[in-house]
């Protein structure tokens, strides 16, 4: 099945300096089995985690979906 296997990923983080006050910014890159139905509305849970969907990335194999996400 394409060798991706499903998970959660750290992707990348970023600080952002906004009103004098320093924020970090990390985001997940989440594998799942493919859905037609999922839309940036979702959240994701984890655990007590739970991550909100920024951008959903099809992949050239329609079985699985890359979504980048943050914690919320």
């Amino acid at each position: 099945m394409g060798g991706r296997e499903p998970g959660v990923g750290e992707h990348r983080g970023h600080e952002l300096l906004a009103a004098s006050a320093e924020q970090a910014e990390t985001t997940y890159r989440i594998t799942i089995r493919h859905l037609d139905e999922i839309d940036l509305s979702w959240r994701l849970v984890a655990g007590r985690t739970i991550y909100a969907i920024k951008a959903i990335l099809t992949g050239n194999q329609p079985v699985w979906l890359v979504l980048m996400c943050q914690t919320i």
